[in-house]
């Protein structure tokens, strides 16, 4: 199962290393990462750029920020040919400051295929940062 995960990041620096972890520990699927930055002025695309060594992970920069998350997904959506979505099983979408389950992909994707569906929206566990 491939499944191309889009990450929307702005000023990020704080919690992205974290979800990027998730991401690409993700358990049954096979897992390409592309970080759009929306315009980080925190280090977010210096550290980001520093993981050359993780192959399926690619960081680009937009050259106009979008100003939101949602205008960064479609941005994103928009500068993928057809031939290169076709590629893959399955889209997802990541925010930079979430962690994800390392069953979380496969979980969405079988459910997916069980119901014949075309669209899954997960629910959340809320992490308390102060209190862990």
């Amino acid at each position: 199962m491939k499944v191309l995960v889009i990450l929307a990041s702005y000023n990020g620096v704080k919690y992205i290393e974290e979800q990027v972890d998730s991401i690409l520990n993700q358990e049954g699927v096979n897992v390409t990462l592309k970080i759009f930055d929306d315009g980080s002025k925190d280090g977010t695309v210096n550290l980001v750029s520093s993981w050359k060594e993780r192959d399926q992970l690619q960081l680009t920069q937009n050259q106009i920020p979008t100003g939101s998350a949602a205008n960064n997904f479609f941005n994103a959506l928009q500068s993928f040919e057809d031939s290169f979505i076709e590629m893959y099983d399955y889209i997802a979408f990541a925010d930079q400051d979430d962690i994800w389950l390392p069953d979380k992909i496969k979980a969405a994707t079988d459910r997916l295929q069980l119901e014949k569906a075309d669209l899954y929206m997960s629910n959340l566990i809320l992490w308390e940062e102060k209190t862990n």
